[in-house]
């Protein structure tokens, strides 16, 4: 496998995945295991999503990927608006959404894949009570790139909801900028009160058929992310932040070293009108 083909294959991913403006790693950084955790009083109940048509949101986000092997990373910093447009059916939300305040660099990607234009742009975001995305919608103006990079960028803040809240330990089949994989959640210990903190480990990325045709393999060497809930407030996460490494692999050959470092805080004060868009005018199929 050629040079210029493993470093297009990286760099494609990459442009998948969510990029962003935070601190520099170290090449050796992988996530820690979690730490034994202190006697809390706060009882045992997951989080689950519930919106009201007319709510409003903001969550400052960023974020950075680079391959340990060198120093180029991708970077992307902004703000997240959204308001609630629409409830598709008593455990589905439609969310009209749009960045804005976006910094975006890309020197680990190749200039040739690297996302151009706009990202602040309207879109939509079909949430159920799990807290799963299950649908975005953007115009045809939006080329496939961007698309990916938005749909990327909020589906690593994706923690799904286990179907009993008594539930302290599950999993869940997922998708992100890089493939499909299996996401294993813990409900961790907090003080009394109405916060709910969950702990998601990514498991392994599920080999398809067509990724085995042509020699790939993706291996999660290290993924630890976690997001805080209000439950008097369950409109999505207040704040998400996680560390993740992971290598992919061309006929045994490794062709990127990814370590993505994210991180969102809701902060409504940072409330942007999100523009008006039709939905007949979207176009909700998936971006990947």
């Amino acid at each position: 496998m050629s040079r210029s083909t493993a470093a297009w294959f990286a760099g494609s991913l990459v442009a998948a995945a969510v990029v962003a403006a935070a601190v520099g790693l170290p090449a050796g950084e992988t996530p820690t295991a979690p730490q034994q955790h202190a006697t809390m009083t706060a009882p045992a109940t997951a989080p689950r999503c519930s919106f009201e048509i007319g709510e409003t949101a903001a969550f400052t986000l960023e974020s950075a990927t680079r391959d340990v092997r060198g120093d180029e990373a991708d970077r992307l910093r902004g703000t997240l608006s959204w308001e609630v447009v629409d409830r598709l059916d008593v455990d589905r939300w439609r969310l009209r959404a749009a960045l804005r305040d976006v910094s975006l660099t890309q020197t680990l990607t190749l200039e040739g894949e690297r996302v151009a234009g706009p990202l602040t742009d309207p879109f939509f975001v079909d949430v159920d009570e799990s807290c799963r995305f299950v649908g975005f919608g953007f115009t045809r103006e939006w080329d496939p790139r961007r698309r990916q990079l938005v749909q990327s960028t909020l589906l690593t803040h994706e923690y799904v909801a286990p179907a009993s809240p008594r539930r302290t330990l599950w999993s869940a089949d997922q998708l992100d900028g890089v493939g499909a994989f299996e996401a294993r959640y813990e409900l961790t210990p907090v003080e009394a009160g109405p916060v709910a903190r969950v702990r998601r480990h990514k498991a392994a990325y599920d080999g398809s058929a067509e990724a085995g045709a042509f020699g790939v393999s993706i291996a999660v060497v290290g993924s630890e992310a976690t997001a805080s809930f209000d439950r008097g407030r369950p409109h999505w996460l207040t704040r998400s932040a996680g560390l993740e490494r992971v290598q992919i692999r061309v006929e045994g050959e490794l062709v990127a070293d990814l370590l993505q470092k994210f991180r969102l805080t809701r902060n409504d004060a940072r409330f942007a009108a999100v523009p008006a868009m039709d939905p007949a005018d979207a176009d909700f199929r998936d971006a990947f």
